[in-house]
């Protein structure tokens, strides 16, 4: 499964997703077996012209691309020593290989975005998010810092499910990408 960030994040997916898939099926990968799976959260499902814009025409018509729904196809996984319940989407948990691709960005709770997000919250279920963001009230907060509770929080949570990959696009001004990490969540 190919986790992606959603419309409110200004990554060009549809520019590193060609790349991405490429080397999965050279890897050995059957086309049939990809999933794309938009990761946005809690937030609206994106429409079909959304998706394309987002993964492009090319792997939208020839890949199966989904919109995570926070309410639907959830497993629960028990909870994070901090206490998180982890409802997630049921694809990516059945998914022997996980991969994200995102954009970093200062965040106000978890220091930047990218990483484990797609994946928590990106596709846990309501009950997971709403937690998380009552989690938030006692957490040190500090926007840019790579070192936060709430980051910490989800790195942990990424690290019982399993986060196999990690894209992470900086983007400048013009939404160009001007620098692209890869790799273990946390280094990339």
């Amino acid at each position: 499964v190919i986790l992606v960030d959603d419309l409110t994040r200004p990554t060009p997916c549809f520019k590193i997703l060609p790349f991405v898939i490429k080397e999965i099926i050279d890897g050995g990968m059957p086309k049939e077996a990809i999933d794309v799976i938009i990761s946005g959260g809690t937030h609206k499902p994106e429409s079909k012209e959304d998706m394309i814009k987002k993964v492009g025409r090319e792997i939208y018509t020839s890949y199966r691309v989904t919109c995570h729904d926070s309410h639907k196809n959830l497993v629960k996984l028990g909870k994070t020593k901090r206490g998180t319940p982890l409802f997630l989407n049921r694809t990516v948990t059945q998914s022997d290989l996980k991969i994200g691709i995102g954009c970093i960005r200062p965040h106000p709770a978890a220091g930047f975005s990218g990483g484990a997000k797609l994946l928590i919250p990106g596709v846990c279920g309501a009950e997971t998010v709403t937690f998380l963001h009552s989690y938030l009230r006692g957490c040190r907060l500090r926007g840019g810092s790579v070192e936060t509770d709430f980051r910490s929080e989800i790195e942990n949570a990424a690290s019982i499910v399993g986060f196999d990959f990690s894209i992470n696009a900086v983007i400048n001004n013009r939404r160009e990408i001007v620098g692209l990490f890869t790799g273990d969540m946390i280094r990339a």
